[in-house]
């Protein structure tokens, strides 16, 4: 993946030809690298193997190009002492008369500048382009040859405090270096990659796949993804609010107003979602993300188990899967009854939308079941939502959500036009 391409997401990796950063994966063997200011230009790393680095416009004498008139043949020389300490140090010599900034101050003609971690680095122009966004060559140089305990990912982003804890890794505030903001990392290395791989090769990719295609409100975008040697680090927006779980905790059921606000904005979500041909597959409360508005927005997140379908005609008639995956109460009766030729679709997700309102509106779940083979005969409590006080068509909904034939149940397309979903959706 490349920041020049139409995704908003960008994945840090390494071209062996050049510093840039893409194609192959990542290792401990960096002493620098390059953040750039604007969203125009991909990053660069610098390597041991190369303590001396050239910039410039022809590609046959540089280790970098940047192709622009305003950049020289060979613009300027990075030149790592080697040093592993902090007493490492990074110099960089102007070569030529179109000039070279640190923090704004020119370093000139053939003099050399110390470079420190933290420093704005500009060729061909010291100031920003915004007219011009290609041509925008500034940086910030991130040092790591005295730091080789961090990660790559933390010389882009401080490490703050843990926010969650997964079966497939740990999730940590980070703040961004460059634009101070916050956001969520989710952390995969040692035995929670070797748990994720174990479950499926696929796991992690799929998530990265899935999530590069889904651009919406209502979903938690990933900004990007650093694969290292023995780690993968991929950094999602920040949701501020907790998740539907802690919501449903904390009260013990909600009011049809916010449940029916909830409700509608999960099904827009993954109406979305369907229609690229995706399916989530593991949709739960605590997989719906809640900003700390009021109320607050949805952003459903964690597609692990998210899963492509391919048809032979249309998604709503043939899609189907196989395979059997995501969390036990919330999981559609067809996912343990289809056999090798019965496959399922993206039904599943309405049945989980379905056990998730249900829970909204009464703070209780289908009745849980002892094992998988029994997921099939689950028992709907549907005296729940009388004692809740759920009204008609709430309840209407619920059931059209939780039939157990697929045939006759619900999309969650054709959910937002529910008489309890349709006020909202003039509001949201």
């Amino acid at each position: 993946m490349d920041t020049t391409n139409n995704a908003s997401t960008e994945t840090t990796e390494v071209q062996e030809e050049t510093g840039h950063l893409r194609d192959n994966e990542l290792d401990d063997r960096v002493w620098g690298a390059l953040e750039p200011r604007g969203a125009s230009l991909t990053r660069v790393a610098f390597y041991e193997r190369q303590p001396i680095f050239f910039i410039g416009r022809n590609s046959e004498d540089n280790n970098m190009v940047l192709s622009s008139l305003i950049i020289s043949r060979t613009h300027c020389k990075f030149e790592w002492d080697g040093r592993s300490d902090e007493k490492s140090i990074v110099t960089v010599t102007d070569l030529l008369a179109n000039g070279t900034w640190i923090n704004l101050h020119k370093v000139g003609k053939d003099k050399t500048a110390i470079l420190r971690d933290g420093d704005e680095i500009a060729f061909g122009q010291s100031k920003a382009q915004p007219n011009s966004p290609l041509h925008d060559y500034r940086y910030i140089y991130r040092h790591r040859a005295s730091k080789r305990h961090r990660s790559v990912v933390e010389l882009f982003y401080q490490f703050g405090n843990q926010i969650g804890q997964g079966t497939f890794g740990t999730v940590i505030q980070g703040l961004s270096r460059s634009t101070n903001k916050w956001y969520a990392i989710k952390v995969l290395n040692g035995k929670a990659l070797r748990r994720a791989y174990a479950v499926s090769p696929l796991l992690v990719p799929r998530e990265i796949f899935a999530l590069e295609k889904l651009q919406h409100e209502n979903l938690c975008q990933l900004k990007e993804v650093f694969f290292e040697s023995s780690r993968i680090s991929l950094v999602y927006e920040l949701v501020d609010g907790g998740n539907l779980q802690n919501l449903i905790d904390s009260r013990g059921c909600l009011k049809n107003q916010l449940a029916c606000y909830i409700t509608y904005q999960i099904a827009n979500a993954l109406s979305f979602v369907h229609s690229q041909g995706i399916v989530h597959r593991d949709l739960k409360p605590e997989n719906i993300l809640l900003t700390s508005a009021d109320p607050p927005i949805v952003k459903v997140a964690d597609f692990g188990l998210a899963k492509e379908i391919h048809e032979a005609s249309s998604l709503h008639v043939s899609g189907s899967l196989q395979i059997i995956c995501g969390t036990e109460a919330y999981l559609a009766p067809e996912t343990i009854k289809e056999t090798i030729t019965e496959r399922y679709n993206h039904l599943v997700d309405s049945w989980s939308a379905g056990v998730i309102v249900f829970a909204m509106l009464t703070g209780g779940f289908i009745r849980k079941t002892a094992t998988w083979i029994r997921i099939a005969e689950r028992k709907i409590r549907w005296k729940l939502l009388k004692g809740a006080k759920a009204s008609n068509s709430a309840t209407n909904l619920i059931h059209r959500l939780l039939q157990y034939d697929p045939a006759r149940r619900m999309s969650l397309a054709r959910a937002k036009s529910h008489p309890w979903l349709e006020k909202e959706a003039r509001l949201v």
